[in-house]
Formats: C-alpha cells, structure tokens, sequence
C-alpha cells in the first residue's frame, strides 16, 4: 500500500473536520473510565477507534486524537485508503469497513498504558497534571506520537520542555526524581538530552550551596539523615526549615536511588565539576553497600548508618556487574576509602567469581593501605575448592607483597625502624603491618590444615628486619607447632630459624627456655642469651655499687698512686663525718636492697649454670652434630669475668659468688 504524505494526510483530517462540524467540539469532553482492560471515553458518541497498547485497549474518537498526533492522523490516514494491512514499522492498522472502526497497535510507545492514558486525556482536553516522575515520558511519547506545534498550539512536546526548564531544573529532589524515571525509557531519554540535563542538574546542585536548591527527594512524611546519622531535614507543621549541614554526604541517599549506569554518569559529572575525592568515594561506598547484600552491614558507629528502605535485591550477576564498576570508579589515592570496605569488596569478589583483573586490583587497593586494617580485614575465608585450610593465606601473602612494593623505600631504610620505635603505630606503617601480621599468624596458626610450607611464607612475607620484637611470631610458632604435632624436626628448626633471640622479651625468654616443642639448639641459645644478659646486668650493679672517683683523679692516681694518696686521703677524711650525718639512712635502705637483689641474682646464676651442665652432658651424647657449640659453651665460662682464685674452678664461682657480698667500709681511725 503506497503510503500518505502530509498533504494527503492534512486532506484526510480536513475532511474529518468538515464531517463532525456540527456536533459541539465540546462533545468528546468526557470522563475515562476503565472496565477489565479497557479504557471508555463517556463522551455519548460512538466510538470509531480502539488503540491497543501492552493488552490494554483504548475506546476512543478518532477527532480528538487526530488532531493533536501526526503518527496517530498518519496511521488513520492509511487505514482510509486501503483495507490491506499497513506497514509502518511499529504499528500495524486494521479497518472494518461496515462499522467504519479503526484498530490500531502501538507497539514501543515511552512509558506503555499509563502514559497513552495520560496522552489520551491530554488530546481530549482533560487536565493532565505534570510531575517530575511522568514529565519524562510524557515527552517520550510525545515525539514518538509526533505531537509539535504543527498539529496544535501548546501541543505536549512544547509543554512538557517547558515543565523540565522552568520546574525539573531548578529543583533538586525533582531533578533526582525525573533522572529516576528515566531509567525505563532509555536510549530515547538520552537522544532527547533529558539523562543530561538533570545530571549536570544534580552535580551543579551537589558542587554547589545545597541550601540554595529544594528539599531532599525523599518521603516528606519521614525524616531524612545523612550516612553520619545528622537530621538533615523533618517535614514537621513549624514550616519544614531545613536543617544547615556542612557535610558532603547529604546527598548519598537520594543519588543512590538510581541504577548504576545513570548512578554513574553523575559522579563522572561531578567528578568534572571538581567534586572533591573524599565525597565521590564516600558515595561509592553507601551505594555499594547499599545495593550488594553483605555490603550494608552496620561498620563504624553512626558512618555506617544506612537507611533501611530501597535495598536492592538483585542476581548474582547484577551484583557481579555493581561490583566491578564500583571497584573501577574508586579513586586510587591512599585512605579514601576505608580499608573494611575495601577487604569486605575483595570478599564478595571471590564469593561471586570476580575477573581475575578485579580481584588484583582489589588486593592491591587493601595492601597499599594495610596498616589501616585489623585482624578481622585480612581473615578472608578460603573459597577454594582445592585447598583445604580455613583462610586464603597466599591472598594475604599477595597482599603484604603489594604493601611491601608500596613502601619499598621504607623497608630498605632499616635505621629508620629503630629511631621510629617510640612513634605511634599509626604514625609509622611498617610497625603496625608487623603487629597486624602477628596477630593474624596468631589465629591462622591453629589451623590444622596449614602446611609448614605455606605456614613459613606468611611467616617471610614481610622483612625479617621490619620486627622490633620475635614475641608475636614466637607465640604464632608455638601455636603451631602444638597444634600439629606431626612436623619433623627439619621442618620445625626451619620454622625456629627465622626467630632471633635477640629479639624476645625477658618473659618469651623464660618460656622458650621451658618449651618442649622447640628444637634443643633453640633451648641453648635462649639460655645462653639470657645467661649472658644476667651477667651483663650483674656487671652493671657491681659497678653502680662501687664508689667511683672522678675522671682527673683517677688519671692522676694511675700516673703516680704515691702523689695521690694522701691527699684524697685527707679529703675522705675531712668528708667523712658529713656524709655519714646525711646519707646514714639512705645507704642502709640500698645496702639492704643491693644485698637482696644480690642473693637473687646468685641463685639465679647458680640455677642457669645447673642447667647447662646438664644441657653439656646431654649434648655431648651426640658429639658430631653438637661438638662445637659444647667448645663454644665451655670457652664462653671459661672466659668469665667474675673473680677467680688459684683454686678449681668449682671454688672459683664460690668464691665469686661470695664475693658479691658487700662489705661496709669502716671509717680510718684518726690520726
């Protein structure tokens, strides 16, 4: 059928006009009324034209409709000039002749049934009221039923643009609600420019003054609060006055009621605009959160307050598809996002089967900010169906790598670890990493399907020099090595290697010494180490407890003792009385102290020594493989410092031992 053009059209409507001039035009004013899945125009004229759209049927008049829709006139126009069916793309047509009845299919109209019954009641005359959720289909439909200014004067396209530029724009809760509702009416939402006007709408209003722009798009019978749990604003009868905030996140709530592709256009134009980092990634996080099961829980006080409606429930692939483009709009600089929500994101990355890229990028973002984290953050279960252990250690393995790269620098500098000891963790990222990592082998440790091997990965992970103290990986190695039993010695003197007793505490010294578990050549060095560390202190209290002279004097008196003697002599004298007046009391109380720690301290000595003798005679029961550190330990006794007598040397500690005690020094007699 050869098709009209619009002069054959303007014929066919002018023809329509001249056949209904005598009725009243105010005829077809009448009342829709709705009966199953139709929809009746009671206006008392017969109706000549029935328009279906999504199952649902429209009894109309062809006048009313004719008039106001070029596609409407141009489909009645061809069911006039053929009985054939016509070929109009998205529509078909179909006329009975003997009842002179049009029956048209719209197919595709922006919107479906509610917004043609919308259209409808326009064309008739009925007062169609615009808002910021049916404006945007209102003028979808409007262009694809062609309704310009050519078929009537303040026709539906001109109106509804005039409604956007004049009320949609200059609203912020009206600008959220028309984007929303543009969802459902893409690509032709966005060949119209609606998408882009109420986004760069909504990031001029973010970027600027929030008070200067409408009310939040929420329920104004509730209340509304940001993701800090600050009131923002309560529709009460004392005038709904606003509540100032100074916060960057008034927003989320609103911007998140959107899906995820136009969510995105708006910080991508925000972004633009100069939004700070801060916001744009606070943003992504209530969204995220918002949107992923798993991700709304409840994390830090007030922060992670979010409101309980509007939580989507979606497919795993939905969830999947979020999560990547969440995790590729994250800003990449350090501390923007917490690191919770970063570890609770590599989590749900692996449950879902993630891309391997994400998942990488993922434990980078988690290890360039790892000494942020806690325990609980770098816990991450192991979802493998190949291994059997409780935790994915070698994730936490890759990343204390990226940690490591991250702060290489850092790591190569090993004076600084000394001189920064004294800092805070959080001042100092490598000194919290070590505690956090300690803590974690700490409760991976008893996991009775950790192997050695990976088990002393973890342990290597991170620089051996990066550690102040070996406590924490001494408990995570005694834990270990109780909780399976079945490790042979080579893997467990392996595993004792990389503790440096130099770098344990007196109480893991006192432990170590009494572990059964620990290889003996671990034993030995503990005791030795801690035989030489009570020497070193007994040295030091010989010497406070000794009376010292000054630096000159003593120079002269090794120069020539027989100049000096007489005149300190004299000194001491002349002293004497005084010094004995004030310090009575005071030297009786360290007497009595120096003598008790004293006694301790030979006991003490005496009891280490005890041990070794029989360490020595327990070692010498394999005389290739413990040879030399029974050299070793014989040389370093016989080497002591401690006061010895041309009698054995049994006698010789007795003697030393005696003489620890101190003597009083009587005063000279007068001369």
């Amino acid at each position: 059928m050869a098709r009209l053009g619009k002069a054959q059209a303007g014929t066919f409507i002018q023809k329509s006009l001249a056949v209904i001039d005598a009725a009243d035009t105010r005829a077809y004013h009448g009342s829709f009324v709705r009966r199953g899945q139709s929809w009746f125009c009671a206006t008392g004229l017969p109706n000549n034209i029935v328009v279906e759209v999504d199952e649902m049927l429209f009894h109309l008049h062809k006048f009313p409709l004719i008039t106001r829709s070029g596609k409407i006139s141009k489909m009645v126009a061809d069911a006039s000039s053929s009985d054939d069916e016509a070929d109009n793309h998205s529509a078909r047509v179909y006329q009975k002749p003997p009842h002179g009845m049009c029956h048209i299919h719209l197919h595709g109209i922006p919107g479906g049934a509610d917004t043609f019954e919308l259209v409808a009641k326009f064309c008739y005359g009925v007062n169609v009221e615009l808002t910021a959720s049916n404006v945007a289909a209102m003028r979808c439909a409007g262009e694809y039923l062609d309704m310009t200014e050519e078929y009537g004067e303040q026709n539906l396209i001109c109106l509804t643009e005039s409604f956007l530029n004049n009320i949609v724009i200059r609203s912020w809760k009206h600008s959220v609600k028309t984007l929303k509702s543009c969802e459902s009416l893409l690509p032709l939402a966005e060949e119209l420019s609606l998408v882009k006007r109420c986004v760069e709408a909504i990031a001029t209003k973010v970027c600027s003054e929030p008070s200067l722009y409408g009310w939040p798009a929420m329920d104004q019978r509730r209340t509304l609060q940001s993701p800090s749990g600050k009131l923002l604003w309560s529709d009460s009868r004392r005038g709904n006055r606003r509540t100032k905030d100074s916060r960057v996140d008034w927003w989320y709530e609103d911007v998140s009621l959107l899906n995820l592709p136009l969510f995105k256009c708006v910080l991508q134009s925000m972004e633009d605009k100069g939004l700070a980092p801060e916001a744009i990634a606070g943003a992504l996080v209530y969204y995220t959160r918002k949107s992923i099961p798993g991700m709304h829980r409840r994390q830090g006080g007030s922060n992670g307050l979010l409101a309980s409606t509007h939580l989507i429930s979606s497919s795993n692939a939905e969830q999947l598809f979020c999560l990547e483009t969440i995790e590729s709009l994250l800003p990449s600089d350090k501390g923007l996002v917490p690191t919770v929500f970063l570890s609770s994101l590599l989590k749900v990355s692996m449950i879902l089967n993630a891309e391997k890229g994400c998942i990488e990028n993922l434990e980078k973002r988690v290890g360039a900010q790892l000494d942020q984290a806690t325990v609980d953050d770098i816990l991450i279960p192991n979802y493998s169906e190949i291994s059997e252990t409780l935790y994915d250690v070698e994730c936490v393995e890759r990343i204390v790598q990226h940690f490591v790269n991250s702060t290489k620098a850092l790591v190569l500098r090993g004076q600084a670890l000394e001189s920064d000891v004294s800092r805070s963790s959080s001042s100092f990222p490598l000194v919290a990493v070590t505690k956090l990592m300690d803590a974690y082998l700490v409760e991976i440790a008893s996991d009775v399907n950790l192997l050695p091997g990976k088990f002393r990965a973890v342990l290597e992970s991170l620089p051996h020099d990066a550690r102040v103290l070996d406590d924490g990986m001494y408990q995570a190695i005694d834990i270990y090595l109780k909780a399976h039993p079945w490790v042979e010695d080579l893997e467990r003197e392996a595993l004792c290697s990389l503790i440096s007793c130099e770098k344990l505490t007196q109480a893991a010294c006192v432990h170590a010494a009494q572990n059964t578990k620990l290889p003996l050549k671990i034993v030995a060095q503990v005791l030795f180490l801690e035989q030489a560390q009570l020497r070193a202190a007994f040295t030091g209290v010989l010497e406070a407890a000794t009376v010292r002279t000054s630096p000159a004097e003593s120079q002269l008196t090794f120069e020539n003792p027989t100049l000096t003697a007489m005149p300190r002599m004299g000194k001491m004298l002349e002293a004497w009385p005084v010094v004995t007046e004030e310090n009575s009391i005071q030297t009786n109380i360290s007497r009595i102290d120096l003598r008790a720690d004293m006694t301790t301290l030979r006991h003490r000595i005496e009891e280490l020594e005890q041990e070794c003798t029989e360490l020595r005679q327990h070692l010498q029961r394999k005389p290739v493989r413990w040879s030399s550190l029974s050299k070793l330990s014989c040389r370093s006794l016989s080497n002591s410092q401690l006061p010895v007598s041309s009698t054995n040397p049994r006698r010789q500690r007795a003697s030393s031992c005696v003489s620890l005690t101190p003597r009083v020094v009587e005063p000279p007699p007068p001369l």
